[in-house]
């Protein structure tokens, strides 16, 4: 239907591509296109502010993002008036 269109193509790749990708070719994709002041994390329900945050924040320093670039978290939504 989309021929030769970039959105044709299928998204997971082929698995020749998938077997001919290298770790860092992988890493280095990741490291520029997924950065922690684009990240956008959301949680619904009786959540932990502050254990979340600890528990995001932990997972992204092992995996070795660099969280120095960013934003500080918000305190999410407002309480709802009833």
């Amino acid at each position: 239907m989309l021929g030769d269109h970039p959105l044709g193509r299928p998204i997971g790749g082929s698995p020749a591509d998938i077997e001919a990708a290298e770790r860092a070719a992988v890493v280095a994709h990741y490291r520029r296109n997924y950065r922690p002041q684009d990240l956008v994390i959301t949680a619904a329900g009786s959540v932990d502010h502050d254990a979340l945050v600890a528990r995001v924040t932990t997972g992204l320093e092992r995996a070795g993002w660099d969280l120095s670039v960013a934003a500080a978290p918000s305190r999410g939504a407002p309480e709802p008036r009833r």
